[in-house]
């Protein structure tokens, strides 16, 4: 009976805990990474106006890539050592993972059958870039543990008019790569802003 207790106690922390954003499944290691992949957009961005060849245009996103994959490998090695420590932001992990299982496939299976319609590419993209704003713009409003992911949004949105009314390739991939130094500076904007919420430190 007192095990019982405890476990019902332990639901009702745990829910009070998820409510008040206690946990929350990033920490000052998320900013960091999202200023220094701003940082290599930057970089990219600059490097795309002198080289245009298709390697060597390649080559300087190269750095933007690889931190990409580096910085979130880290990061998920440590939310795998805080389990116990950090239940509740780690769920929110595991959810967040299970989302985007679903959503990658609708995704492209969107790309592999509306083309088959008779759109334009153009078209296609902006259609596909609506409805991703859409479903990051609820998925963000989900809960402060989502709340990154406006970031994700808004650059989907502002892709919009860019692939209806920009059709120079060169020019589209130039915006994309600001939009994404954009989209990083957002990102750790309102990650430091919820980490604020909470006194900072807890998701450290």
């Amino acid at each position: 009976m007192l095990q019982d207790d405890v476990n019902k106690m332990q639901q009702d922390l745990d829910a009070v805990r998820g409510a008040l954003g206690c946990e929350l499944p990033f920490d000052h290691k998320d900013i960091r990474l999202s200023l220094a992949m701003a940082a290599a957009a930057g970089f990219f961005f600059v490097w795309s106006l002198f080289f245009n060849e298709y390697w060597s245009f390649r080559a300087g996103g190269s750095p933007m890539m690889l931190l990409a994959i580096v910085g979130s490998f880290r990061i998920w090695r440590g939310w795998q050592a805080r389990r116990t420590t950090h239940p509740l932001a780690v769920k929110e992990v595991t959810r967040g993972w299970l989302i985007s299982a679903i959503l990658v496939p609708v995704v492209v299976g969107f790309f592999l059958v509306v083309p088959k319609l008779g759109l334009g590419t153009s078209q296609v993209y902006a259609i596909g870039m609506f409805w991703a704003s859409i479903l990051f713009l609820v998925m963000g409003l989900m809960g402060r543990a989502y709340r990154r992911v406006l970031s994700v949004a808004l650059f989907c949105g502002v892709m919009i008019p860019v692939f209806l009314f920009l059709s120079d390739p060169y020019y589209r991939t130039r915006v994309a790569i600001a939009l994404t130094v954009l989209m990083m500076l957002v990102d750790a904007w309102i990650v430091s802003v919820q980490l604020k919420g909470v006194g900072g430190s807890r998701g450290a």
